[in-house]
């Protein structure tokens, strides 16, 4: 712990308090048995690839705490925004795995989508919207250590935070509308998963919209107010709700209610991102091979345009956001998984 001449701790320059070394042990321990928790998970259930993030985000959050507890006995500007990022990212991930949930059951269900937003793009266009808002509030946050620069920062946190809300509420209001709908249904064994899926959704974009709401409060207040100096308020309103979504997906895992990946036919359809590429689990399970062959064969010229439009996708310029994903080596990991998934 490093003070100054008058006795105050350095790193409550950074943090507003002087951080409880302890609960940074506590974090880390917490967040790497969900991280050993959600590695186990998938490797039994043979579960699809986007639900990897799941660990990584448990592993973001371990490294979060690790660098929190190095900045609390060595503060620098550098490690304390390092921390930010890290912590910063695990609820935009948990919101990634809700969206991309979200998305599969649009695909596998086959239904012919109303609206722009509801369709095979669903996870992109809020994923989009997180980039934006999760960019805002890193700056913000980073800024406001430096005290010359505070009111800056603090109005681009909570700009940030509002976009990130209003993006939850919006997807809220959207998988509500999927939930509810009968033209979007699955059945995996027989059974109809949805019911379970969404509750888990509901859950935890509930717990990340009450993580919002004190982020905001806590700018708006400042780094001197009552809820940016007091540290328990953090780990109440930050960190206990961070380990009760990643505890829900954990325990109410998505993988057991979504098909496997040995369980997807036409792998390369459903990764298309148009209507054509839907697949109707129910249909394609009915028939057998040697049909879903045949049927594939009477149609080559379809089958080489898409795979020509997926080749001129590739070659495309990256757009304004792939720029700001590719800035950090951690957001470009994640995004790659996202993408693949």
């Amino acid at each position: 712990m490093q003070l100054l001449p008058n006795g105050q701790d350095v790193a409550s320059l950074y943090f507003g308090y002087s951080p409880n070394l302890p609960l940074t042990y506590v974090g880390m321990v917490l967040f790497g048995l969900l991280f050993l928790g959600f590695c186990t998970r998938i490797f039994l259930s043979h579960s699809r690839l986007f639900l990897l993030l799941l660990p990584l985000t448990s592993l973001l959050q371990v490294v979060g705490y690790a660098l929190r507890y190095e900045c609390a006995i060595n503060p620098s500007m550098g490690l304390f925004t390092a921390m930010s990022i890290f912590l910063l990212l695990c609820a935009n991930v948990i919101a990634l795995v809700n969206y991309k949930t979200v998305r599969e059951i649009i695909i596998y269900s086959g239904a012919e989508t109303r609206y722009i937003v509801i369709g095979p793009r669903f996870a992109k266009i809020f994923f989009e919207f997180n980039i934006i808002a999760s960019v805002l509030q890193g700056v913000g946050g980073g800024i406001q250590s430096d005290p010359d620069n505070r009111a800056v920062g603090s109005h681009l946190t909570i700009a940030g935070s509002c976009i990130q809300i209003a993006t939850l509420i919006c997807f809220l209001i959207a998988a509500r509308y999927v939930h509810r709908s009968d033209d979007y249904h699955f059945h995996v064994h027989g059974k109809d998963p949805k019911r379970k899926l969404f509750t888990v959704i509901y859950i935890t974009t509930l717990l990340l919209c009450i993580r919002l709401v004190y982020r905001i409060a806590s700018s708006a207040m400042g780094i001197k107010g009552v809820i940016a100096t007091h540290e328990w308020t953090y780990y109440v309103f930050d960190t206990l709700m961070l380990v009760l979504c990643l505890f829900f997906h954990l325990v109410f895992f998505i993988g057991n209610y979504l098909p496997h990946v040995n369980e997807v036919i036409d792998e390369e359809n459903y990764g298309k991102e148009g209507l054509e590429g839907q697949i109707d689990l129910k249909n394609i399970n009915n028939n057998d091979s040697a049909q879903y062959q045949q049927s594939h064969q009477s149609a080559p010229y379809n089958v080489n345009s898409s795979n020509n439009q997926q080749t001129s996708n590739g070659n495309a310029e990256p757009s304004t956001i792939e720029r700001l994903i590719s800035v950090l080596p951690v957001t470009r990991v994640i995004y790659r998984i996202a993408k693949k998934a």
